[in-house]
């Protein structure tokens, strides 16, 4: 039975990572909860060290020997019952990952064999059934390149990885993402090595793809008007912490988080040519003991409270949520 339009096909609640030190442990996600709509596409947000890949590889416990997660991860696949991914043993998560939850990299050339043509690579991601009948299973490779935006399957199923151009091999990577039938799939910043002008093609593809497939994504990028332009929602990440998630064209008209009111600004000042504003400070690193709002350094409005009192996630004016004791535009209680 198949779920309504826009009921989750996963729930994070209170999950947190801690990394191994040696003697102790390093908070990398700290407290994150989110759900992912079915059908939809949530674009999550924040500069590079903030803990957003970290944040993607652990729904699946793609994490190093070693590390402690705490909280829960329901995947509520179409057919079957409810299941809880942080507690699936190392074996049963294998029949998730690059299945039913399919993973797209920011360089796809270092995740394609370099001596095994892009066809074969392709073929080797198709479920055992179709595997099994190798005329249909070609055929089936034909058909995902194809969607994925490649012209000539034939000559591109024929092609070693070297022989392709960074947008073509993209459209490659996508295709095997997409060959095991996931119901998710998770695009760590897709398009980041790509030049510009070959950027919208693969992220069409793939949207209309999201939307004949019934797919939902998790879009990463450090780019926010990026990420406007395809998500649905929008969840910004700040030093391991989900600071503010909403609907993506309400957070971009009313954010509640200066974080986000910030990278909303370094983005509007890059598109109008002007000289950008750069948030003041740079982002610390995870083993940086700071108290309180991890953002009340760099922030402009921060006081005494966010420096010694981290915030709880309270509602937000735009319908979602923030973490922040004085948020942008709203009235304070």
């Amino acid at each position: 039975m198949h779920r309504p339009e826009n009921e989750n096909v996963l729930s994070v609640k209170n999950l947190s990572v801690r990394l191994s030190t040696g003697d102790s442990y390093l908070t990398i996600i700290n407290d994150a909860s989110f759900d992912l709509r079915k059908s939809s596409t949530l674009g999550l947000i924040g500069e590079s060290g903030s803990g957003k890949s970290m944040l993607c590889k652990s729904i699946v416990n793609l994490l190093p020997k070693g590390s402690r997660l705490d909280g829960n991860v329901t995947f509520y696949p179409d057919s079957g019952k409810p299941e809880e991914l942080l507690s699936m043993s190392e074996v049963e998560l294998r029949s998730i990952r690059g299945k039913k939850i399919g993973f797209l990299s920011q360089e796809p050339g270092s995740s394609m064999n370099p001596v095994m043509k892009c066809g074969k690579q392709v073929f080797d991601a198709l479920p055992n059934f179709e595997r099994a009948n190798k005329k249909n299973g070609i055929q089936q490779v034909l058909k995902l390149l194809e969607n994925s935006g490649l012209k000539n399957p034939e000559a591109i199923a024929n092609s070693y990885p070297h022989e392709l151009s960074g947008g073509m091999l993209q459209r490659v990577a996508l295709a095997a993402a997409l060959a095991g039938e996931p119901e998710i799939l998770i695009a760590d910043e897709p398009v980041t090595a790509l030049d510009v002008s070959s950027r919208t093609g693969p992220m069409k593809s793939l949207s209309r793809l999201t939307e004949e497939m019934g797919l939902s994504v998790i879009l990463v990028s450090h780019d926010i008007d990026f990420v406007s332009n395809w998500a649905d929602d929008i969840m910004v990440m700040y030093l391991g912490s989900i600071v503010e998630l909403g609907e993506t064209n309400k957070i971009l008209s009313s954010p509640a988080h200066p974080y986000t009111k910030a990278l909303l600004d370094l983005s509007k000042s890059f598109m109008s040519g002007s000289l950008p504003e750069t948030i003041p400070g740079d982002i610390p690193s995870m083993e940086e003991k700071i108290s309180g709002c991890k953002f009340h350094p760099r922030c402009e409005f921060a006081d005494e409270l966010c420096s010694t009192t981290e915030p709880d996630s309270e509602d937000a004016e735009h319908g979602g949520w923030k973490r922040c004791f004085h948020p942008v535009g709203e009235t304070e209680n």
